[in-house]
């Protein structure tokens, strides 16, 4: 949408300087639309992105849970039980987040590189 966005505001820009042969509306029209597109596709990736996260971090707490019930207490005697459950959360978060964050952002600039690199060929 970024890429499409600043393809479109090059045409609007081209037509209104009559530097293309471009209608202006039509130009607009293909900028607003690539405007309302992002605002849409931010929104459903960030409820796709909320709900993955979700679900990563509680099945990365239960196995972690699991590993906490089935563990050698005497051997956890020294830590005590806030400082568990603070690395039980945050931890976790912290492993789900980096885990989420990776792909998308890494398919993102991959998306928009060869975006890029098309246009620019075209060009």
């Amino acid at each position: 949408m970024g890429l499409g966005g600043s393809v479109a505001s090059r045409a609007l820009i081209n037509a209104v300087l009559g530097v293309a042969l471009a209608p202006v509306w039509s130009a607009a029209a293909a900028m607003l639309c690539m405007m309302l597109g992002s605002i849409g596709m931010r929104a459903l990736s960030g409820r796709v992105i909320a709900k993955i996260s979700v679900k990563v971090k509680n099945e990365l707490e239960a196995d972690v849970f699991e590993q906490i019930i089935g563990a050698d207490w005497m051997a956890l005697s020294p830590y005590r039980s806030g400082e568990l459950l603070n690395r039980l959360h945050e931890d976790t978060r912290t492993v789900a987040g980096s885990i989420i964050g990776f792909i998308p952002s890494f398919l993102a600039g991959l998306v928009q590189f060869l975006g890029a690199l098309c246009h620019n060929a075209l060009l």
